[in-house]
């Protein structure tokens, strides 16, 4: 199953257009959960890993916005594609 991360850089990348993690997650109308849980999976062992590409292109959209760039070059430079096996929820056990 394909999921996205923010790529490792995502700090630099968007100090470099004047933003912060907690700004661009508001932005962009995604709880800063979201944000932090994209950057380091291990440390939310609840979670699946990644986000959906909903998300991630919410991320991508307000970033475009912000900084006048393309989606498709804004999703290049923030989006790190990963494939995560599907684990079965307890629902579907």
């Amino acid at each position: 199953m394909k999921r996205y991360l923010l790529r490792e850089n995502i700090d630099q990348i968007l100090g470099q257009y004047g933003l912060g993690l907690n700004q661009f997650s508001d932005m962009a109308n995604v709880s800063r959960s979201s944000i932090f849980q994209t950057r380091k999976p291990e440390q939310h062992p609840t979670r699946r890993g990644g986000m959906l590409s909903k998300t991630a292109w919410k991320y991508v959209n307000t970033f475009a916005t912000h900084t006048s760039m393309e989606p498709t070059d804004a999703w290049d430079l923030l989006i790190e594609e990963i494939e995560v096996e599907r684990n079965p929820t307890k629902k579907n056990a």
